[in-house]
């Protein structure tokens, strides 16, 4: 059942901020969309230090008599660039009734992207040239604990230090605050996605008069003081599953990929990849990306069928040309790679505060290895444990005075793991849970591949209408790939 609640459309205000032509690579791609540049406080606590940049885009309502309000929309992160995502690939997704009733806003925060930039090194910088250090083995520790250290460093020296300790999720709320104000609303209507649903609580948290209405797929665990750090053991231990369902796809199409027709022994063919790799890394790809690009696979399954038939070419035929065209290169121009990993380091940093004590991390990974092949992964390369300034105050994520949130989260979802939704979701008591069951996919509504029909009309039903299921639902997961579809691909 859907329940509506009386929410009357904003009342519109003039903005004032300048939207224009975008930079010639956006507005080629994406017409439609306007650009301004909003100027923020570096400190809003003294704002005499300073002043960055935020670049911001507007998909203006296609149907300006429909036009309900704005829409921020925030694809995760920390440091995703935003400006081409939600008025863009984004809004290319939606039904008609959400195009005509919001302008779609993007932006890229605070350091990232097309604003100001903040970037620890250089990019392209030989620092990450890869094969990076295999995670694993406990003499390459110390050197992993150095390296970290060492980019930590360079974020406060090389990267605008004067931004630096300021990159935090409350200032990005701020911002968006701001540019609420500037866009002359009342209120905005928003939705985010992965590390930004983390956003979209802090914003109601700080701002709860100013929320109409807000989606939150795919929902970080805000609750622990060290929450960002919990973060990357929960998503190590999520891992672990999802890498045995993968297994058990590829072996239900043992004559597609010939790995085995049991998860086991599937597992066995990429232990020994991995193990070969370990040995000697073929170039460019080692132990560490190998990690890196079977990770990544678990996120959904737009490239199981490619990446199964280069894990079948490696492990049964010695062929690595498969895994070499998914190993990503940090240095390659154009990925944005340095500036989002470095706005990514700065945000978790200061956020919240991470272990100092490498025995704690340590022992941290040495719990979880039995349960996945990732423990080392998510953990060997962390420039919190030795950043150099104090981590905020922990922000408890309150729910008072808030409109019905819609959540989305599946069950197995690595990035975000369902845990995550269900503290958030009770710490947000206005919200309404919708599981996506049996699921290993990070995201749920608005998907650009294989959608799930059922989340996206309850999506559509919220934005459009306010409509709300009367109680926290359960649908059935979307449909999982054809392995006989042709190989997809590299990353």
């Amino acid at each position: 059942m859907l329940t509506a609640f009386t929410s009357a459309g904003v009342a519109q205000g003039q903005s004032d901020l300048a939207f224009g032509a975008c930079p010639a690579p956006i507005n080629g791609a994406y017409p439609n969309i306007r650009c301004a540049e909003l100027t923020v406080p570096i400190d809003y606590s003294n704002p005499t230090t300073g002043n960055v940049t935020v670049q911001v885009s507007r998909l203006a309502a296609a149907d300006p008599a429909k036009r309900r309000g704005v829409l921020v929309v925030n694809p995760g992160g920390p440091g995703a660039p935003g400006l081409t995502y939600g008025p863009g690939s984004w809004a290319a997704r939606l039904p008609a009734s959400v195009r005509d009733s919001y302008d779609i806003i993007g932006f890229d925060p605070r350091g990232a992207g097309r604003s100001t930039p903040m970037r620890c090194l250089a990019e392209g910088d030989e620092f990450w040239g890869p094969p990076m250090p295999d995670p694993d083995p406990a003499a390459n520790r110390r050197l992993n604990f150095d390296r970290s250290a060492q980019y930590a460093q360079a974020c406060h020296t090389n990267a605008r230090a004067k931004l630096t300790p300021h990159l935090t999720t409350r200032n990005v709320a701020r911002d968006i605050d701001t540019l609420r104000t500037r866009l002359g609303v009342p209120k905005i209507s928003f939705v985010g996605y992965s590390y930004g649903t983390y956003l979209g609580a802090t914003y109601a948290s700080l701002y709860p008069a100013r929320v109409d209405r807000m989606v939150l797929d795919s929902n970080v665990n805000p609750t622990p003081p060290d929450f960002a750090y919990r973060w990357t053991l929960s998503q190590a231990a999520a891992a672990g599953p999802a890498l045995s369902h993968y297994f058990g796809w590829i072996a239900s199409h043992d004559d597609v990929f010939g790995l085995g027709s049991s998860a086991a022994a599937v597992r066995a063919r990429w232990d020994g990849a991995l193990a070969t790799l370990r040995a000697q890394p073929r170039g460019a790809l080692g132990a560490y990306e190998f990690l890196d690009m079977s990770f990544n696979n678990l996120y959904n399954e737009n490239d199981w069928v490619g990446f199964g038939h280069a894990l079948a070419d490696f492990a049964v035929r010695a062929d690595d040309a498969g895994l070499q065209a998914r190993t990503f290169d940090r240095r390659t121009p154009g990925t944005g790679f340095e500036t989002q990993y470095s706005v990514y380091s700065a945000v978790t940093c200061n956020d919240a505060p991470w272990p100092r004590r490498e025995n704690t991390v340590v022992a941290d990974a040495e719990a979880l290895q039995s349960q996945t092949p990732f423990a080392w992964y998510v953990q060997f390369f962390s420039v919190c444990y030795t950043w150099p300034t104090p981590a905020q105050p922990h922000l408890t994520v309150r729910g008072d005075n808030l409109p019905p949130i819609l959540m989305f989260n599946s069950t197995g979802d690595i990035a975000t793991p369902y845990a995550g939704a269900l503290a958030l979701h009770q710490a947000l008591p206005s919200s309404v849970l919708v599981t996506e069951a049996g699921s290993y996919r990070h995201g749920v509504a608005y998907q650009p591949a294989a959608p799930n029909q059922a989340a996206n009309q309850l999506a559509t039903d919220y934005l459009v209408s306010g409509l709300v299921p009367s109680a926290d639902t359960t649908i059935p997961a979307h449909p999982l790939p054809d392995a006989r579809t042709a190989a997809s691909p590299g990353r």
